[in-house]
């Protein structure tokens, strides 16, 4: 009995003996695989970074092959709206100076080319039918002997002229909305005077695209379009709240006020997006679509509410 005792000790020493290797062992293992796992994400930090630099080098030396090619020093161009037209404001100085040579600004609008000679200093402005989605400016040197032309980058009409924003909810009181719409400058074609008016527009969630072949072909309307590169989008068409404007005058930003009390009074848990509207004195309607603003649910045990980002697109 003694022996038999003994044997099992022995074995239960034994087993002790060998867990407590193991244990060590693995320690080790798990220590040296977090070792090779850092060693290994380093690695991959590493190569992210020499890839961004890479790519900013090939960047670089693609800027630096493009300007060498050019037959311009430097160039300009950009959008405005006026008087129901595109103002697009251009400047090109050539890198040589030829005697008798004419310097005209032009632009590709779809089929339309619109073009103007510029003044004594390269600049030019041409005034254009908003019907394209975006523009091809380009800048021709004409000659007796020969007429050269060079295109500049294509400018996305939506994105040219889009406003951004800043929606939130007020802490305290979640059925209060606060936009501020940041307008492009003091110098630019939109100062703080020309804003008229603005107004939220709520879409049940889901919902948004099922407005009426009509709501859709009545552009230049508030129904209209507000496209960004590669797609149009309807204003949706919703229930309509008009937005308090809260500052007044030459500012830089614009804010509205939007109150929904009457929304969490119901306590109905309708899923809402918020979609929003600024009107202007030039008779250009910007919106929040495709994208909402915001959205809201106000329910018997729960609310929800939260914003979104993006920007405010024109609407012709």
């Amino acid at each position: 009995m003694k022996k038999k005792w003994a044997a099992l000790a022995a074995v239960g020493a034994g087993l002790l003996v060998l867990h407590t290797v193991q244990h060590f062992w693995l320690a080790g293992d798990m220590s040296r695989m977090r070792e090779e796992i850092d060693r290994l994400a380093g690695n991959v930090r590493d190569n992210g970074v020499q890839i961004q630099n890479a790519v900013s080098g090939i960047q670089a030396l693609e800027e630096e092959l493009r300007q060498s090619q050019s037959l311009f020093l430097e160039t300009e161009a950009s959008v405005s709206y006026e008087d129901g037209r595109l103002v697009v404001a251009m400047k090109g100085v050539p890198k040589t100076a030829e005697a008798g040579a004419r310097l005209i600004a032009g632009v590709q609008a779809g089929e339309e080319e619109y073009r103007q000679e510029t003044d004594e200093n390269g600049c030019a402005t041409l005034s254009i039918e908003p019907s394209a989605a975006s523009l091809r400016p380009f800048f021709l040197i004409e000659t007796e002997k020969e007429s050269r032309r060079e295109f500049l980058d294509s400018l996305w009409v939506n994105e040219e002229l889009k406003l951004s924003f800043n929606a939130h909810w007020d802490e305290e009181d979640l059925t209060q909305m606060s936009v501020k719409v940041l307008l492009p400058g003091e110098d630019s074609w939109l100062k703080g005077e020309d804003v008229t008016g603005g107004t939220f527009i709520l879409v049940k969630n889901g919902e948004y695209g099922k407005t009426s072949q009509e709501t859709n072909e009545s552009a230049g309307s508030a129904m209209g379009y507000a496209a960004r590169p590669g797609t149009d989008a309807a204003v949706p068409d919703g229930i309509r709240l008009p937005a308090r404007r809260t500052t007044a005058g030459e500012t830089a930003v614009i804010s509205f006020w939007g109150d929904f009390g009457e929304y969490a009074k119901q306590k109905d848990g309708v899923e809402y997006d918020v979609y929003f509207v600024m009107e202007t004195a030039q008779g250009l309607t910007f919106v929040s679509a495709p994208d909402p603003l915001g959205e809201f649910c106000y329910g018997e045990d729960s609310s929800s509410v939260g914003t979104s980002g993006g920007g405010l697109y024109p609407v012709f």
